[in-house]
């Protein structure tokens, strides 16, 4: 009994519920919620490496050293990146910028070994890493673990493409294959940029777009419209918060002022001015652009000007010499008077064509088919944009003639004196019931990367 009694005892003791652990990881980087507090649970943690500056080395029939770095600009990445077309973003296998060791030569020296042995050194006031790793368009492979001075074997293709820039050396603080992919997986990019704080972030997939402004104490942006910043030209110095997301859900989030945003979107395309213009019904320009295939082209037309005709018939009488006199206004004994039907140019009165007008008469019916049009923002008179999509190599595009029966003759249409030769005849031709259509335009061809 006494046993039994003990047993009780313990079983009959203060019961508590256990306290609740949330073990999740919103983040990805491998340091669970409850090791996090309040918005750093869906901010990823990450350990940047710092400014880093250093040589690399290598023999070449001559010693070959080149300075390399980490230096780059966030600002101007974050601003290149959120204004280049979405196809131009490259899937990185890193995470940050600042994990890139940047070749800082202008002339590659040719290679003529099939394997080097390359020296990496670090100045003193470097940051410290974990890993060297090449990066090439094959994948990533770890070169070893991080020191002050670092020598390894590098074939010539891959020491090539490094001096080219196509390949890279990366250096990884604390940052495994998983937990890159972890974050990754868990995340997206969002790219912020302010007077007080401009950095790349990975935020949790649960935290949404409005959920972040908030947290960030943003609450009123404006969308970024890349036709409204490319062509509108009044736009505002002041600055403002701009949102940009991107199809795979990374987000930008930048304050800034429409006319820089506008002028670093210009800088991705080639701006020129062209003329289309048609003189008598018939045309004598034509736009030629050089722009590679697919690459997104904007037309901006203004400045129309269109002439239309009216005709007026008059007649001249004119003395002619005729049998033994002498020729047309001779002095000859036989002179005849003869009444010359004249059609003259009466007045030419300027008229604005509609943008459908102007549609209809350029020529090339695939690449109107293939575009979109918008009213543009000038506020100085009628102004179109319009925006091509699938577009050829090298376009070309100019303004339909004039159908014949258009065309009126003018001069002398008729001769009171059957006799008369054609060289005493007054001139005569055929004359467009428009005198003229003039458009001026201007084009943005993408850059191609």
């Amino acid at each position: 009994m006494k046993f039994i009694f003990l047993l009780i005892l313990v079983s009959c003791g203060k019961h508590e519920e256990p306290k609740y652990v949330d073990i999740r990881d919103k983040d990805g980087d491998q340091l669970l919620n409850h090791e996090e507090e309040s918005i750093q649970k869906y901010i990823a943690h990450i350990d940047e490496v710092k400014k880093v500056h250093g040589s690399l080395s290598f023999k070449e029939k001559e010693f070959q050293e080149i300075p390399i770095s980490n230096d780059f600009s966030i600002k101007d990445k974050i601003l290149n990146d959120m204004t280049i077309d979405e196809r131009f973003l490259p899937n990185e296998s890193h995470l940050l910028e600042g994990e890139k060791l940047k070749i800082q030569t202008k002339v590659a020296p040719l290679l003529t070994k099939s394997f080097y042995q390359v020296d990496l050194k670090f100045s003193q006031d470097s940051d410290s890493a974990n890993e060297l790793i090449l990066k090439t368009s094959d994948g990533e492979m770890i070169l070893g673990k991080w020191e002050d001075e670092m020598i390894f074997q590098l074939s010539k293709e891959n020491l090539s493409g490094i001096l080219r820039g196509e390949f890279f050396l990366l250096l990884r603080k604390n940052l495994t294959l998983d937990k890159i992919q972890s974050i990754k997986k868990k995340t997206y990019k969002l790219h912020l940029m302010s007077k007080q704080k401009t950095e790349i972030m990975y935020v949790s997939k649960e935290l949404g777009t409005e959920a972040i402004k908030h947290s960030l104490g943003i609450y009123q942006t404006a969308p970024y419209i890349e036709d409204h910043l490319l062509m509108n030209e009044d736009q505002s110095e002041s600055p403002q918060w701009f949102l940009k997301e991107l199809q795979n859900g990374d987000k930008f989030l930048v304050h800034i002022s429409p006319k820089e945003l506008s002028e670093k979107l210009k800088s991705h395309f080639v701006q020129k001015k062209h003329q289309l213009l048609r003189l008598n019904g018939q045309s004598t320009t034509h736009v030629q652009l050089s722009n590679s295939k697919n690459a997104k082209v904007y037309l901006k037309i203004h400045s129309f000007d269109q002439t239309f005709r009216t005709f007026k018939e008059v007649t001249k009488n004119i003395k002619h010499g005729h049998g033994g006199g002498g020729g047309a206004h001779g002095n000859g004994p036989d002179r005849v008077t003869c009444t010359h039907f004249m059609r003259v140019i009466d007045q030419e009165t300027h008229h604005t064509p509609t943008i459908d007008y102007l549609i209809k008469n350029i020529n090339e019916v695939e690449l109107i088919e293939n575009m979109t049009i918008f009213q543009g923002s000038q506020g100085l008179g009628d102004e179109w944009v319009l925006n091509f999509v699938k577009t050829p190599e090298n376009m070309s595009f100019s303004l339909n003639h004039l159908k014949t029966d258009s065309f009126v003759l003018t001069g002398e249409y008729h001769n009171s004196c059957s006799f008369l030769p054609s060289r005493e005849r007054e001139a005569s031709t055929y004359s467009n019931l428009e005198g003229k259509l003039s458009i001026e335009i201007e084009s943005f061809v993408e850059k191609i990367l």
